[in-house]
């Protein structure tokens, strides 16, 4: 497999979604090296708000959205995961840490 695409978000949504991300939150800061691969992405068509929505999972716990602004190719790399391989890393948003955030880290393989 070949690297071809690399960046990273914070995650939207989690103002919503308190438990969960404090949750999840919690799970990384516990964790030994303050990191996870435990991500996953599932799209979520039927969004009121944006059809090409796609959620974010950590640990299993739904925690927010990927940015919808300015990330055209991620989220079209993401609706194909046939094509791409995508693997995450989560790491906690220390400059949020009230809000229970997180960055997320992506690189893509074709």
């Amino acid at each position: 497999m070949k690297e071809i695409y690399r960046t990273f978000t914070a995650v939207t949504g989690t103002e919503y979604r308190k438990e969960d991300a404090r949750k999840a939150y919690n799970f990384i800061c516990d964790s030994k090296n303050e990191k996870t691969n435990e991500v996953r992405f599932e799209p979520e068509p039927t969004n009121p708000y944006d059809h090409y929505a796609i959620k974010i999972y950590i640990f299993d716990i739904f925690v927010g959205y990927v940015p919808r602004k300015q990330l055209r190719k991620l989220r079209k790399m993401l609706h194909e995961p046939d094509k791409y391989k995508c693997i995450a890393t989560a790491e906690p948003n220390w400059w949020d840490e009230k809000d229970y955030n997180f960055i997320i880290f992506y690189k893509f393989y074709e």
